[in-house]
C-alpha cells in the first residue's frame, strides 16, 4: 500500500493497526528531502490518505474533515455541530431543534446569566446561529412563527383582542 496526501510526495508501507478513526503504518521505503525519515517510521494517518498499490482511489472516501453530530448538540463547544441531512427526520422533528436553538439564543441563556464573558457569548451567538441556518436549510424553507412557537405573532390578526369585559 501507498500513502501520502494527492498532490504530495507517496510512499509504500505496511498497514499494522486500524482504528476507527485512523490507520498506522509503518514505511518500508525512505521518505522525504529536508528532513528524511527512515524506513520502519511509523505514522498515524487518515483512512482517506492511504491506497492499495495499483488502485487510484483511496481505502475510504475523502471527507472535508468535518465531524457529524446529531442535531443540536450543545454539549461539545469546541467542535462545530453539523446538522446531518437525514430523510427519517420530519419536518416538526426539525422545527424542534430550531425551537431549542432560538431559545438558546435568549439573552439569558447565551450569556448564561451574566456570567459568560463577551467573547463567549459571541462565540455561542455566532455557533448558535450557524445551527440555527443549517436547520433552516434543511428544512427548506423558513418556518413561521406559530410554527416555531405554537403561538401566533403578537400583532397578527390571529391574535386574540384583550377586551375588558365588564360585568
Amino acid at each position: 500500500m501507498v500513502f501520502g496526501r494527492p498532490n504530495g510526495q507517496k510512499t509504500e508501507g505496511r498497514i499494522t493497526r486500524v482504528n476507527p478513526a485512523s490507520i498506522t503504518v509503518e514505511q518500508t521505503e525512505q521518505r522525504g528531502v529536508v528532513k528524511v525519515r527512515e524506513a520502519g517510521t511509523k505514522w498515524r494517518l487518515h483512512p482517506s490518505l492511504v491506497q492499495l498499490v495499483g488502485e487510484e482511489k483511496p481505502l475510504v472516501p475523502v471527507t472535508t474533515g468535518v465531524k457529524v453530530k446529531p442535531p443540536i448538540a450543545f454539549k461539545n463547544k469546541r467542535n462545530t455541530t453539523v446538522v446531518q441531512d437525514s430523510p427519517s427526520r420530519t419536518a416538526q422533528e426539525i422545527i424542534d431543534d430550531i425551537r431549542a436553538v432560538e431559545t438558546s439564543l435568549s439573552p439569558e441563556c447565551l450569556s448564561h446569566d451574566g456570567e459568560r464573558s463577551r467573547k463567549g457569548v459571541k462565540a455561542a451567538a455566532k455557533r448558535l446561529n450557524a445551527q440555527r441556518v443549517a436547520l433552516i436549510k434543511e428544512l427548506g424553507r423558513e418556518p413561521s412563527y406559530q410554527e416555531v412557537w405554537g403561538v401566533p405573532e403578537f400583532g397578527s390578526d390571529e391574535t386574540p383582542s384583550l377586551e375588558l369585559v365588564h360585568g
